[in-house]
């Protein structure tokens, strides 16, 4: 884990910067179109950034479904600074400090495994590490690009 890592809410000026970061990450964030979006989701949504010496590193936003569901929208994290625990950091952050007491799943979307980007392997393999299972395979973003749901069950002891 890199050591001098700080989370904090995102603010509205974080944005280009976080856009920037997805940019840097093709592979995975190749449509300008789609970052875009993302950057407006940013606007409307919760989310946290982990800043090292002052500047942003990584970040993640949230879609928040009624009292019991917390969607991760999007993760970002510098080329440079992935598998250093960056991304671990930020989803423990949200189940420190980012759930209410009635959160009881959290939830995410990829690329389904059908697809044989070695990429998205990648990126289910981390997800599969930090506690998520896959729920569903379906074509949300149509057959070209099947979508996975994977899920975290997570229950705060009261």
């Amino acid at each position: 884990m890199i050591k001098g890592i700080s989370v904090r809410k995102i603010q509205k000026e974080d944005i280009p910067r976080c856009g920037a970061i997805l940019r840097r990450l093709p592979q995975w964030f190749g449509i300008e179109a789609s970052i875009l979006e993302y950057e407006q989701n940013l606007r409307a949504l919760d989310g946290y950034v982990a800043e090292r010496d002052k500047s942003i590193v990584g970040f993640v936003g949230l879609k928040t479904y009624g009292d019991f569901s917390i969607e991760i929208d999007v993760v970002g994290v510098v080329p440079d600074l992935r598998r250093s625990g960056i991304g671990r950091r930020l989803l423990e952050h949200i189940e420190e400090h980012a759930t209410t007491a009635s959160t009881r799943l959290l939830h995410m979307k990829t690329l389904a495994p059908s697809d044989p980007d070695k990429n998205y392997a990648d990126t289910r393999a981390f997800w599969e590490a930090c506690g998520y299972i896959p729920m569903d395979a379906h074509e949300l973003w149509g057959n070209e690009n099947p979508c996975q749901v994977m899920v975290k069950p997570f229950g705060r002891s009261t």
